[in-house]
C-alpha cells in the first residue's frame, strides 16, 4: 500500500500493473472498480488476530433507471456475487 497526501486515500499496488485506489477508516479498506464489465465492491476490516472480507459483484450492462429525485438520475445495478 502506498500513501498518498490525503491521509484516509491510498494506492494498492498488485505488482501486476494494476494500481487500485482504497479509502481506510476504522480498520477497514474499501475499494470500488470495474473489470470484464462488472462493478466491484470490496470492504476488508482488520482485528488483531483476522480479517473479514466481502466482495459484491454486479453486471454493468444490467444497470436499470430507477426514477430521479431532487434532480438526479438514479440507477441500481443488480447484485449477482456476494
Amino acid at each position: 500500500m502506498i500513501r498518498t497526501e490525503n491521509s484516509h486515500i491510498y494506492e494498492l499496488d498488485e505488482n501486476n500493473g494494476i494500481v487500485l485506489p482504497v479509502a481506510y477508516s476504522k480498520n477497514t479498506l474499501f475499494s470500488t472498480y470495474e473489470i470484464a464489465g462488472s462493478l466491484l465492491n470490496n470492504n476488508e476490516v482488520f482485528y488483531k488476530d483476522r480479517m473479514d472480507f466481502m466482495i459484491n459483484m454486479s453486471v454493468l450492462e444490467n444497470k436499470e433507471d430507477t426514477g430521479e429525485s431532487v434532480g438526479y438520475k438514479v440507477s441500481s445495478y443488480q447484485i449477482y456475487v456476494i
